[in-house]
């Protein structure tokens, strides 16, 4: 079928120019390396006609894959065409009634992070062109973060695809992905940011420990906290705490240190003016699934999207017990000195 996939909008791509952390070492090259400057994609929004969706977000129509449906480039092997006339096969069909239907399902896109930066920020974009639709997400999408957030917009209409399905869908609408990984489009983060945004005054200075995570943890934790609650920064644990518990925290929140992981995504509800402090490998690991050695790309998500909401980054590089370990799993040695010096400029 021709024109079965019709642009109905683009935001153009433009230059980006983000200033380096605040307490930046030209030691550190590697670290942020070309990370400064880039080129922020075009994005566009697409209505695709009698496409066809399956429960992990991919998206065919009579040319094959559509491509902007799948985030990673490495899972297009996934997609061949032998695999695809299976799960033709024996994936459960169903056919959606005629009306207006969105989808931003992906991979990933049910954590806290890839939901929140690369797939409701989708969905606010696509709002802006049709109001009138069922959203699609699988069964994997019922999780508080999404659905509060879902609410949030006003967003009551959802079918929700279970494993092993595909839909046979008249009208869907989808858009590109916000840019490469990290790279953020500023309006949507701070679209989202304001969202969840309350009236308090950030005044609270924060430790999330990752001491009950699986991986990467501070070697030294017990010396850390001490520093830490000399300048009066509390302790907790971001599991413990529920998804709203979260945002009303980190709304209050002027000075954040931790640990490189997801629960830095909270840096969404921070205000601008605020500070956080990511401890981080000071080399770079091996990648486990490669071997391949790691580079600045995979790393400073939280330091741009501290700048894509004028919240000041700064950074403690920490060397990891074992140091050819992906930065994705280290352990790390925080030096107490070094982490006082750091705090005392926050003061």
């Amino acid at each position: 079928m021709k024109n079965q996939i019709e642009i109905i909008a683009t935001d153009p791509a433009y230059p980006m120019e983000r200033p380096l952390p605040l307490n930046y070492d030209p030691i550190d090259v590697d670290l942020i390396d070309g990370e400064s400057s880039f080129t922020i994609p075009a994005l566009n929004v697409y209505k695709i006609k009698d496409a066809k969706l399956y429960e992990d977000g991919s998206i065919f129509t009579d040319e094959g894959l559509f491509r902007p449906s799948i985030r990673d480039p490495g899972m297009l092997s996934i997609y061949k065409w032998w695999t695809v006339m299976k799960r033709d096969v024996t994936f459960k069909k169903i056919d959606l009634p005629a009306g207006n239907y969105v989808s931003v399902i992906d991979h990933w896109g049910t954590e806290y992070y890839h939901w929140f930066v690369e797939n409701f920020t989708r969905l606010l974009r696509i709002k802006k062109e049709v109001s009138d639709f069922t959203l699609v997400l699988s069964e994997r999408h019922r999780k508080p973060h999404i659905l509060t957030s879902l609410s949030k917009i006003g967003i009551k209409d959802i079918l929700f695809l279970e494993p092993k399905t595909r839909a046979l869908v008249p009208n869907l609408y989808t858009c590109d992905f916000p840019g490469e990984p990290d790279f953020h489009r500023e309006a949507l983060i701070q679209e989202v940011n304001a969202l969840f945004k309350d009236q308090s005054e950030p005044t609270r200075k924060i430790y999330v420990s990752r001491q009950k995570a699986p991986k990467r943890k501070i070697i030294n934790a017990k010396e850390v906290e001490a520093v830490l609650k000399k300048y009066e920064y509390e302790t907790i644990f971001a599991e413990d705490l529920s998804f709203e518990e979260q945002v009303g925290l980190f709304n209050q929140t002027k000075s954040l240190v931790t640990l490189h992981g997801a629960g830095l995504t909270n840096i969404l509800w921070m205000k601008s003016g605020t500070h956080v402090l990511e401890l981080r490998k000071d080399k770079w690991g091996l990648i486990r699934e490669t071997g391949e050695r790691e580079n600045s790309k995979f790393y400073n998500t939280y330091y741009h999207l501290c700048l894509a909401l004028g919240v000041k980054y700064s950074y403690l590089s920490c060397p990891s017990n074992n140091p050819e370990e992906s930065a994705r799993f280290a352990d790390l040695e925080v030096d107490a000195g070094q982490l006082s010096n750091e705090l005392e400029k926050l003061q």
